[in-house]
């Protein structure tokens, strides 16, 4: 995901190796949305205007998903969530769970 646009590089139904657990449950159960860009600065630096806009695009996207599954919120993870590590750039990969209950009214 980034300021423009979704690619989908793996079909929901696959398995894929980004969740950082392994052969656990993150990578073989779950579907990994990232963005493209990291927050500037490290964790507590100002977030670029794209980085603002792919995260908008990521959380539109999300809600989308989880809209067509008929999933709650509470089906998000983070990198954290699965392996208990931070992501690798530096940046939280899945959105703001806060704003994605406005999202979801959006679709």
């Amino acid at each position: 995901m980034d300021d423009k646009e979704a690619v989908q590089l793996i079909p929901f139904n696959r398995n894929a190796w980004h969740a950082g657990d392994g052969n656990g449950a993150g990578n073989r159960q779950s579907i990994g949305i990232e963005i493209c860009y990291s927050i500037d600065n490290g964790y507590s630096g100002t977030k670029s205007a794209r980085y603002k806009k792919a995260e908008d695009n990521a959380a539109l996207y999300i809600a989308h998903v989880l809209k067509q599954y008929g999933w709650g919120i509470d089906r998000l993870k983070r990198h954290y969530d699965w392996s208990r590590k931070d992501c690798h750039t530096k940046c939280t990969l899945l959105i703001a769970i806060k704003r994605l209950d406005v999202r979801c009214n959006d679709i």
